[in-house]
């Protein structure tokens, strides 16, 4: 069923995503930040590196350096 801005859908909405917690997330356990996995933090950051890296090359020929 198409979303369409009802005031059902949306207390529906509300309640699936803001009330109801996901029944994986449990607040006792410290890992629940961790299930991203490593590869995926891994190529986050050399990408983040990789861009910071071309950026700063950028600003040096821009500048003339």
């Amino acid at each position: 069923m198409p979303f369409d801005g009802t005031v059902a859908q949306l207390r529906a909405l509300v309640d699936n995503v803001f009330i109801r917690p996901s029944p994986r997330w449990d607040p006792r356990t410290p890992e629940r930040a961790t299930d991203i996995p490593r590869s995926v933090t891994i190529l986050a950051i050399a990408g983040a590196l990789i861009i910071t890296a071309a950026a700063t090359i950028g600003f040096a020929l821009a500048i003339g350096a």
